[in-house]
């Protein structure tokens, strides 16, 4: 029996609302001590400002998408028969292009909690990762319906 039915996964609120707290938390932060310093020691400005100029590059494209999806009620994740869709990270690969999908939990000393879905490509063994704090699902849910769709449309 073959599945017919398209799901779609949307960003949690909670994980927008945090993402915008922590980016313009640090940012604001890091800015005001700079402006702060900048005048007594250019050497301690510059420093209090190198971690935004480490964390903004890395965190702001995948927010910018994050937000975009979030505003215009686009799907982050989408299950078809056909293929799986990630909006967030911006790809979209068939069933038959996948090897593998498990679940992965979060590893080392400052790892968050819970894990995230590992999709395992026959190309290279590329993984992709979609992380479940970021999308509103039920993670056992959300897996099952991959490794089951997976099985009925994919495979070699």
């Amino acid at each position: 029996m073959t599945s017919h039915k398209t799901y779609q996964y949307h960003f949690s609120a909670k994980a927008l609302t945090l993402g915008t707290i922590i980016i313009v938390g640090f940012t604001s932060l890091f800015t005001y001590l700079f402006c702060m310093t900048y005048e007594n020691n250019l050497l301690v400005s510059i420093i209090f400002l190198a971690p935004s100029i480490v964390i903004l590059p890395v965190a702001l494209p995948d927010y910018i998408r994050f937000l975009f999806c979030a505003i215009t009620s686009r799907p982050v994740i989408i299950v078809s028969p056909d293929k799986l869709v990630n909006n967030m990270n911006g790809w979209t690969y068939k069933w038959t292009e996948i090897k593998e999908i498990k679940y992965m939990p979060f590893t080392g000393i400052n790892a968050p909690p819970g894990g995230y879905t590992a999709v395992t490509l026959w190309d290279d063994d590329k993984e992709m990762r979609i992380g479940h704090n970021s999308i509103k699902c039920k993670t056992t849910k959300f897996l099952q319906t991959l490794i089951r769709y997976h099985k009925q449309n994919g495979g070699r």
